[in-house]
């Protein structure tokens, strides 16, 4: 979710350390007092309501920097992770491509639930949805607007113990779940492991407990699980990786 970069050679005795990622990791390691923390939250939802990817930026110059940096995160690392001024955010547009709201409501109506999942943050997906019609602008009420979005960190305590459902889940999961694929549109933040377990859940617990007939598409190598275990797999001819085609029952 973030990447650091260093900038100058150490044997100057001063190097530029260059943060960017997801802006609520990136705002965990800037110096912001609770005030301007607040200006920058606004501005980031802001963006993310327009459907924009958010970027947070920021930078520290390190003084006395050790010969070789080394490390994996504040924990471990052998130079200080703190303090770094907050540079800026950067608002990503990817638009959807053209036809894909009339596709959507297509499909619709011939029956088919089509459900977003991605590892955009929630805001960011939700715009998105709304744009191409897999979310509607109508107020929801209960449960319908308690699962329209699911987090990746909502699913996290929420995987099956073994390698699929079985009839043994705790039975809170299996009431959130089937409440999950009734009534959840879009899944955000998402890991490579949550996209096969949702292929799972809608198979086991989706269309009253009969389970549902999934179709996942999907370009990446992360995505080969779930379009391996969704009854049609399908990937993209032209951008897709060859794990993702080769694990695909349909190439685009």
């Amino acid at each position: 979710k973030w990447m650091l970069t260093i900038h100058g050679q150490p044997s100057s005795g001063k190097v530029t350390a260059i943060l960017k990622g997801a802006p609520d990791r990136v705002l965990n390691y800037c110096a912001l007092d609770p005030a301007a923390k607040k200006v920058v939250e606004g501005h980031m939802q802001a963006l993310m309501s327009d459907a924009r990817r958010v970027l947070a930026i920021a930078r520290r110059d390190i003084t006395s920097p050790p010969p070789r940096f080394e490390g994996t995160g504040p924990s471990d690392c052998n130079f200080p992770l703190r303090d770094f001024e907050f540079v800026g955010l950067y608002g990503i547009e990817d638009p959807p491509k053209e036809g894909v709201d009339s596709a959507v409501i297509k499909a619709t109506k011939a029956g088919v639930k089509v459900v977003m999942v991605t590892g955009d943050h929630p805001d960011t997906a939700r715009a998105i949805a709304k744009r191409i019609n897999i979310l509607q602008d109508a107020k929801l009420s209960g449960d319908a607007a308690e699962f329209s979005v699911i987090t990746g960190m909502q699913l996290d305590t929420r995987v099956p113990k073994a390698d699929n459902f079985t009839d043994s889940e705790p039975t809170d999961n299996v009431k959130w779940w089937k409440k999950a694929v009734t009534h959840t549109r879009v899944f955000a933040r998402v890991s490579p492991i949550h996209k096969q377990v949702i292929v799972q859940a809608y198979q086991k617990y989706g269309y009253g407990g009969i389970g549902d007939i999934c179709a996942m598409t999907g370009d990446g190598v992360n995505d080969a699980p779930a379009l391996k275990q969704a009854e049609v797999g399908v990937a993209m001819g032209i951008r897709g990786t060859e794990v993702a085609k080769d694990a695909a029952d349909i190439v685009l």
